[in-house]
């Protein structure tokens, strides 16, 4: 189905328009030097969120620290995502890691994006997350191991 039809586009094949539009937009307005990067090299890039992503390349591996490169389930050396595919254009990275990494990264978004925006990352968050919570109130405290040595 075709708008001309008469059929209505969903919120969602919008969403899919603007993103390959605002990708279009960015690859033409890359500056040259970042098709590729060079062996130890990293750059930022302003994402949709408040804080930039890095990109860098340790030897063969190309990484971003966004989401979608962080939770792949696939060899370092065959992960991308969308900031990479910006970087470095969208033959090159589909060059490095084949189809099959692309889709994976595209299946990875379209997963995240189900799940919903999700409370950043803090670091006091982790600390926390490592710390034992406190007895209840009233309870006796844990028994203390006796060095038997």
């Amino acid at each position: 189905d075709s708008p001309r039809s008469g059929a209505r586009l969903s919120r969602e094949d919008l969403r899919d328009m603007w993103a390959a539009l605002m990708e279009l937009y960015a690859e033409a307005a890359a500056p040259e030097k970042l098709d590729r990067l060079e062996a130890g090299e990293a750059v930022t890039l302003q994402g949709s969120g408040a804080k930039p992503y890095t990109l860098q390349r340790k030897g063969k591996v190309y990484s971003c620290t966004c989401s979608i490169w962080r939770h792949i389930d696939e060899i370092e050396e065959r992960r991308t995502c969308k900031h990479l595919q910006q970087l470095r254009g969208e033959k090159a990275e589909t060059g490095r890691v084949g189809e099959q990494g692309v889709a994976k990264s595209e299946e990875k978004l379209k997963e995240l994006q189900r799940q919903g925006p999700r409370a950043p990352h803090s670091p006091d968050r982790a600390a926390q997350s490592n710390k034992r919570p406190p007895p209840p109130s009233g309870s006796a405290p844990p028994p203390k191991r006796a060095n038997t040595g």
